[in-house]
């Protein structure tokens, strides 16, 4: 089910989002909506790069980002807000 459509706190619930509609854009001081934490690794794969990105709490995402981007990609060390799209989610209960 679509995770905009979920409502409930099942605290055994996994959410998932693959890893190419992973949003990972520069931490800018102040802005919400995403969780923050950094770049930890990244890993060139072809014709994409795979971002590992790690939060204070110890919430591991990774992200693949085509290499196709004309815009600049976040390296290791700098902090980045990770996001997606509701619709992009789903929630596993079992």
């Amino acid at each position: 089910m679509p995770a905009a459509q979920w409502i409930g706190a099942d605290p055994d619930a996994t959410l998932c989002v693959r890893p190419e509609h992973l949003r990972l854009e520069t931490a800018i001081a102040g802005t919400s909506g995403g969780i923050n934490g950094r770049i930890v690794d990244m890993t060139f794969v072809g014709d994409a790069t795979i971002f590992e990105f790690r939060n204070d709490n110890g919430l591991q995402l990774m992200s693949k980002v085509l290499n196709l981007s004309t815009g600049s990609l976040p390296g290791i060390g700098d902090s980045c807000v990770a996001s997606w799209a509701a619709n992009d989610a789903i929630i596993l209960t079992e």
